[in-house]
């Protein structure tokens, strides 16, 4: 059965029937009838479609995998619903927190934790923390490490006030440069 109709409004529709919903990165729908598919992929997110693989042109083996954990709320869910919707087998898992201001006896408080959860459903992981600010160094930091997909969570709420991680989901929807795992 073929609908007809605004893209965004069906796909949002179509979201509550399905455990995971899987985009182009950069070519949203065939045959680039969006203009930018990175806006629309945002406003897919702020409407509550989650979670969202979004993937890049070819087929590529998920081996590493790179989650950005803050230890929000939200970047944990982000990790629960990867680690438990085990979409590829046995990838490694690098937990990296961004803390600008080095905070780090939280921040490895809050790694040992996630890090531990990972592990307990039987993933190999490594963690690190890193002094800067994730919103410019998640990408860059997932290609120097050579990921292969990146996990980022958020909230609709924050991507529509414009949070500090809202601006950080922001900045990995449009420079990224491989396959996104989002989700809340």
């Amino acid at each position: 059965m073929q609908k007809v109709g605004n893209p965004f409004e069906l796909l949002t529709h179509q979201s509550q029937y399905h455990d995971l919903m899987i985009f182009g990165l950069k070519s949203l729908f065939e045959f680039d009838l969006v203009d930018d598919p990175h806006d629309v992929l945002i406003r897919l997110v702020q409407a509550g479609v989650r979670p969202i693989l979004a993937v890049c042109k070819g087929h590529y083996p998920v081996g590493k995998v790179l989650i950005a954990y803050s230890g929000s709320a939200e970047s944990a869910q982000a990790m629960k619903n990867f680690v438990q919707m085990r979409l590829w087998q046995n990838p490694l898992i690098r937990i990296v927190s961004f803390t600008a201001g080095g905070k780090f006896d939280q921040t490895k408080e809050l790694l040992g934790e996630a890090s531990g959860y990972c592990r307990a459903h039987g993933y190999q992981v490594e963690t690190d923390a890193v002094n800067a600010l994730p919103k410019d160094q998640i990408v860059p930091y997932a290609e120097a490490w050579g990921a292969d997909l990146i996990v980022v969570g958020n909230s609709a709420k924050n991507l529509l006030v414009g949070c500090i991680f809202g601006e950080t989901a922001l900045q990995v929807v449009r420079h990224a440069t491989r396959p996104l795992f989002i989700s809340q």
